[in-house]
């Protein structure tokens, strides 16, 4: 099994919690919505900085990325969606009381904003796989 295709399944995994943990929050079990969210947004951070460590983006190994339109579409697209959704994940994180009654007005339409951005994110990544596979 390549790299690639072992970050696909963990990303799939991480996205499902990510829409787990948005289902928890809409249902006011902000504890569940919490907890699951700390965990994905500190592993995204690992696996992120692992890819980095792993691919560095010097030396070449990023002309992958920019062979071809198709693929710059794809980097720029999955950059851009992945950048903020982990930015916005690791603020909401950051922001988080566990008993706070304050906590689920002001960070409603932000969280909603991540679960989008994340799961497009999966989707321009996926995309991004199958077509390299192609």
């Amino acid at each position: 099994m390549s790299a690639a295709a072992i970050n696909l399944g963990m990303q799939t995994i991480w996205t499902s919690l990510v829409l787990v943990s948005y289902w928890y929050r809409r249902k006011g079990n902000y504890i569940v919505h919490g907890a699951l969210m700390v965990v994905v947004v500190c592993v995204t951070l690992v696996s992120f900085s692992l890819v980095l460590v792993m691919s560095p983006p010097t030396g070449g190994s990023m002309e992958t990325y920019f062979n071809t339109p198709v693929n710059i579409a794809q980097f720029v697209s999955h950059a851009v969606l992945s950048i903020p959704a982990i930015a916005c994940g690791v603020w909401l994180v950051a922001l988080w009381r566990p008993h706070s009654t304050t906590f689920p007005a002001k960070t409603g339409k932000l969280a909603e904003a991540t679960a989008i951005l994340w799961f497009l994110s999966y989707v321009a990544g996926a995309v991004g796989f199958i077509v390299a596979r192609a």
